[in-house]
């Protein structure tokens, strides 16, 4: 009995050691997307590049988009940037692009058009890094990555993935709701530890 006993239980401590080793690993994720909720942006910047959100179906703009975009515009009314790049496709065939949507709020709220640059095919937030770098590299000569402040760990993180250094980061001047950003934060956390795993792979 004894010796069919010792492979249980060594099987047991191997499973507590596995459960034990992703709760810290989970943990460290969640405590460094915490840890990027400032940003780290000194004004001015040539350029701002805003992370899109969702857009409702009837093309109106969601909250995430709201926040966003107001906190580039603000930027630009005050003078510590010159060029909003506005990033994000489509979440449907029938709707506008991210990117248009968010046009039109910061042409709404005063920015000139000619100051905007849109990006309207990235579907993922590696999408939105990898095809606005190049606009980047074209207009800027510095730049700060903006999104509601639970989103900037895996800009960040993505970013040096790709292999971009040079640039900074700054949260959307208001908030989502506590329930949503407590969900947002573990969503992120999760999805920093699949980058971690498979964005050497892309």
């Amino acid at each position: 009995m004894k010796k069919l006993l010792r492979p249980l239980r060594l099987v047991i401590r191997i499973a507590f050691a596995v459960v034990f080793l992703i709760g810290a690993v989970l943990v460290t994720s969640v405590i460094y997307v915490f840890s990027r909720f400032e940003g780290d942006a000194v004004f001015p910047v040539d350029c701002v590049v805003v992370f899109g959100a969702a857009v409702h179906r009837a093309g109106d703009p969601g909250p995430g988009i709201i926040r966003r975009t107001e906190t580039a515009v603000e930027l630009y009314r005050q003078g510590s940037t010159e060029t909003l790049i506005l990033t994000g496709g489509k979440g449907s065939a029938t709707q506008e692009s991210e990117a248009d949507v968010m046009r039109g709020v910061a042409m709404r709220d005063g920015v000139d058009p000619e100051d905007i640059i849109t990006e309207g095919e990235a579907s993922s937030t590696w999408e939105n890094i990898l095809l606005t770098r190049p606009l980047v590299d074209e207009h800027c000569e510095s730049v700060a990555l903006v999104s509601d402040r639970y989103h900037l760990a895996r800009i960040e993180l993505i970013a040096l993935l790709q292999g971009w250094t040079e640039f900074h980061t700054y949260p959307a001047e208001r908030s989502a709701g506590w329930h949503f950003e407590v969900r947002s934060v573990m969503r992120e956390a999760l999805g920093i530890l699949y980058y971690l795993v498979v964005g050497f792979w892309y």
